[in-house]
């Protein structure tokens, strides 16, 4: 191939004046010969056109008036042509498979001059550096014969443009065919661009120039439409790439862009603009060391530039480095007190220190500044929500969708904000408009779920949980808390698939496996709980109320020693855990160390004095040492703090009827009904108080009801033929103990 490297333009003879002449300085020469050889070629050209015209045409009344405005107009355009300083697009060795279908050399180069505009065009709405760079479009002159001069117009331009040493910069497309070894012919080149492996190698070369070293790029395809937009793309890269980093970063993300930006600083290291882009990319990649190094070099190479240390700043925040950050954010708006955004970031980094204070005052600036800045008073709301002022947040979230209405995560915020102020269907109001913008935002439906669990609608919750998880199947939150809300609507074996999906999503996921334990439990799958709380413990060592669940599942299975390594596990961890000394009196009851577990339930009110559930459990514990008065103050305190207490009314009835007072007992036991209608145990009871006053009739219709209501309780089955058969009925009576054998022993019934 023949050098296309065109040869550098002549060097004017200047010479050497004669001796003994004076020298006239050269700087004066020019000035004093450059407007005179203007001026006669635009008077020459003028006057060359005006004797033409009048030569041809007739004079007319109007003529001369209007071909001195033509003259006029077309000199002006030949001055402009002559100090244009917009690069030339030449393309060379354009495939003649993409000549014979209409893309010549002008055609490819105008459609890549085309694609370029477009490309600037498109990134105009992105706040950036000044643009200099322009490709020159095709002249607008004619390119005309000169009359007397034989010589184009664009030639004659051209002409002028060297004598005054400012001959235009060109950028050469070198577009030729690749094809793999053996496959073109004896000249190299070919005439077949359907090959499936033809490659156009693209050379781009800008002259005169600093020596920048060619780039080459090798497209994949022979299709010229396919080929316009990546050959724009090669003479961008070697031309403006900073421009097309920033198209690339829209239309790619930031790994492909970086490239770009990289280039433009090797162009042009004094760049601030690219260095700060450069830095902006490595930062959304997560490469903070890196983008740190740009982001200081933008400064270093342009110290007042604003906008780098705003953005440095931002870099700083998300590597936690807050004090670092504030100190670019300050920086930014000292250098440029009006910019919102930097004021905007710094109350940012302040509230990621929990300084919403002083948050709330930077936001407050850069609403000053810009009262229409919708991220900071966005921002100003989280703020408040965060120090609780719901009502606060929630004016701040309505000003940003007044700004913007389409701030859907601002919908969202202000959702949770009403939540947290109970007035639920103004927050579902929130989420649904949220979703109504972005359908497939996961997140509006899950905190939607969230509000709908506070109501108590488990139902609702669950379904807004599940469609979260359609949108997004890895939202591993989502599925915990659909597992919990199934737990509470006491469906367990589809809550704990939920959990288990949790725990596939996030292994190390402690809660998911704590929710998982107590699900079993309450299948009383006590075994299988145990391991759950286990491997919580395992992954959160200092979870102290796995520790005690762990404790309560062993008990269960009568394993009360280990039971109670884990509550003085849970307890060491946590020394002020009411629930742990409660449980801790639970498995010394059931060893039958009544007055030990008294002393666990004392701790448990003293540390926690509202705990219905311990002076209940306290209460049993002292009615089983015969303390009835004592007993009878605790389940009177358990029923004061919880009144709806139903199983420290049974109690309660169970101590009175060891009394003989079993009037009083029935009415607990009546209390206990009412409160838990399927409370089969104090049925039971009922029943059992009953035989000992000789109301059998009576006793059988309650030991009927408890097992109804519970067909596994032996004690009730027992109890229930033990009044038949003082009734006479010992064939039924042998009938109802009969099946009480067939069922395991369990719980604390008579």
């Amino acid at each position: 191939m023949a050098d296309l490297t065109p040869p550098k333009p002549p060097l004017p003879n200047r010479g050497q004046p004669p001796v003994g002449a004076a020298r006239q300085p050269g700087r004066l020469r020019r000035l004093v010969r450059l407007p005179c050889a203007l001026w006669s070629f635009v008077r020459s050209l003028a006057i060359s056109l005006y004797e033409e015209t009048r030569y041809r045409i007739e004079r007319l009344s109007l003529f001369q008036t209007a071909l001195r405005l033509l003259i006029f107009i077309v000199g002006v355009s030949v001055i402009q042509e002559i100090y244009n300083n917009n690069p030339v697009l030449d393309v060379v060795n354009v495939p003649k498979g993409f000549q014979d279908q209409g893309y010549t050399p002008d055609v490819v180069a105008r459609r890549i001059r085309d694609r370029i505009a477009e490309i600037d065009e498109e990134e105009k709405k992105i706040k950036r550096k000044p643009h200099p760079f322009e490709i020159a479009a095709e002249s607008p002159l004619p390119d005309v014969q000169l009359p007397e001069a034989n010589v184009p117009l664009k030639t004659a331009i051209l002409f002028v443009r060297q004598l005054l040493h400012s001959p235009p910069d060109r950028i050469m497309v070198d577009v030729t065919l690749d094809f793999p070894t053996g496959d073109n012919n004896a000249s190299g080149k070919t005439t077949d661009t359907k090959k499936p492996d033809v490659r156009l190698r693209v050379v781009v070369r800008h002259f005169p120039g600093n020596n920048i070293a060619p780039a080459l790029d090798l497209i994949t395809t022979a299709n010229p439409e396919e080929a316009l937009p990546q050959l724009a793309q090669a003479v961008m890269t070697e031309t403006d790439p900073y421009v097309l980093g920033l198209y690339i970063f829209n239309k790619e993300g930031a790994k492909a862009s970086e490239p770009y930006f990289q280039k433009a600083t090797e162009l042009d290291p004094g760049d601030a603009f690219a260095f700060s882009a450069w830095g902006y990319v490595l930062k959304v990649q997560g490469k903070f060391a890196d983008a740190n190094a740009k982001y200081q070099k933008a400064t270093e190479v342009n110290p007042n530039f604003a906008e780098a240390y705003n953005n440095w700043g931002t870099a700083l925040d998300e590597q936690g480095k807050f004090a670092e950050a504030i100190a670019k954010y300050q920086r930014a708006t000292k250098l440029k007190p009006d910019d919102p955004e930097a004021y905007n970031n710094w109350g940012n980094a302040l509230a990621h220190q929990g300084k919403f204070d002083a948050a709330i005052a930077k936001y407050r600036k850069a609403t000053e500044v810009k009262p229409d800045d919708a991220p900071a008073y966005y921002n100003w709301g989280n703020a408040l929500a965060k120090q609780g002022k719901f009502a606060d947040a929630g004016d701040k979230y309505q000003k940003t969708t007044e700004l913007k209405p389409d701030a859907f995560w601002t919908y969202i915020n202000w959702g949770n904000a009403l939540t947290n102020q109970g007035k639920f269907a103004d927050a579902s109001a929130k989420f649904q408009k949220a979703i109504e913008l972005k359908p497939d935002l996961a997140v509006a439906y899950y905190d939607w779920g969230s509000a709908l669990a506070d109501q108590g609608k488990f139902a609702d919750a669950s379904a807004k949980f599940q469609k979260a998880t359609e949108l997004k199947p890895d939202y591993v939150e989502a599925y915990y808390n659909w597992g919990h809300e199934l737990d509470k609507q006491g469906k367990f074996a589809e809550a704990i698939a939920k959990y288990q999906k949790a725990t596939e999503l996030k292994p190390d996921f402690a809660e998911a496996y704590y929710n998982w334990g107590s699900a079993l439990a309450d299948q009383g799958k006590f075994a299988e709980a145990s391991a759950k709380y286990q491997k919580t413990t395992e992954l959160k060592p200092d979870y102290p109320e796995a520790y005690n669940n762990w404790g309560n599942a062993l008990a269960k299975q009568g394993k009360f020693d280990a039971a109670i390594a884990e509550f003085q596990q849970a307890i060491e961890i946590k020394p002020d855990l009411a629930e742990a000394y409660d449980s801790w009196g639970a498995a010394l009851y059931r060893q039958g160390k009544s007055a030990d577990a008294s002393a666990k339930y004392q701790k448990a009110t003293e540390l926690k004095p509202d705990y219905a559930e311990a002076y209940y459990n306290w209460g049993t514990a002292l009615a089983n040492q015969g303390k009835f008065a004592d007993a009878f103050a605790k389940y009177q305190k358990a029923t004061e703090l919880k009144p709806d207490l139903a199983e420290a009314y049974n109690n309660w009835g169970d101590a009175l009827a060891k009394q003989g007072k079993f009037a009083d007992a029935f009415a607990k036991y009546q209390k206990a009904t009412e409160l838990k209608p399927d409370f089969a145990e104090a049925y039971n009871n009922w029943g059992y108080a009953l035989t000992k006053q000789g109301k059998f009739a009576d006793a059988i219709a309650k030991f009927q009801k408890a097992t109804e209501l519970d067909p596994n309780d032996a004690y009730a089955y027992n109890n229930w033929g033990e009044a038949l058969d003082k009734q006479g009925e010992h064939e039924e009576a042998e009938a109802k103990r009969a099946i009480a054998a067939k069922l395991p022993a369990s719980g604390s019934h008579h």
